[in-house]
């Protein structure tokens, strides 16, 4: 019964398209059509960062902490970084006893100090964000790193914990999840 219906839809669109031919061609590559959708969509405001130092902890005595990553501009357009650069983790059980609640997510801020954060398009750049110093820091956990652009979505890079494994979104829910049910059954 349904696929009834899907069919004579489908043939009444195909009857609509080929009783002027001309329709095909306003569909294909008028304005609004679908190679213009298809353009907007490749060229489309991109960030690809790899990550060089997570920043975690400070390197050979400085006072602060040091982000190193390379970036690039995947899209057609110029595009420049926002200053900050936020992480966010998951502090462990063994931190967390003296610090209180379950789950507790901590966020830092990350400053890119360099006045030259212009991303031309297809070259990659190496930038420094800087923060202040912790003792809790190099313990965390279920890492975010976010990076934003001045225009386009915010880029998010995922990782498991300081052995800079980096995990896709499902599997970053999915094993941050397993932990949550795991310390539930953590005997304190």
């Amino acid at each position: 019964m349904v696929w009834n219906n899907v069919l004579e839809v489908i043939t009444k669109i195909f009857n609509y398209l080929t009783s002027d031919p001309l329709r095909i061609l306003s569909l294909v590559g008028g304005s609004g059509g679908l190679v213009y959708w298809y353009d907007r969509y490749r060229n489309r405001t991109r960030l690809r960062v790899k990550l060089l130092d997570l920043g975690l902890s400070p390197h050979y005595g400085k006072q602060q902490l040091c982000i190193r990553f390379e970036a690039e501009n995947l899209g057609t357009l110029p595009v420049s970084l926002e200053p900050l650069v936020l992480l966010s983790g998951i502090i462990p059980v063994v931190m967390r006893k003296k610090l209180g609640p379950r789950l507790q997510r901590n966020l830092y801020n990350y400053e890119i100090i360099s006045q030259d954060r212009n991303l031309p398009p297809h070259a990659p750049k190496i930038f420094e964000a800087y923060g202040d110093v912790d003792d809790i820091r190099p313990f965390l956990w279920f890492i975010i790193y976010r990076f934003t652009p001045t225009r386009g979505k915010v880029r998010k890079i995922r990782i498991r914990s300081s052995d800079k494994f980096r995990l896709s979104c499902l599997r970053y829910v999915y094993e941050l999840m397993l932990y949550a049910i795991a310390e539930k059954l953590i005997i304190k």
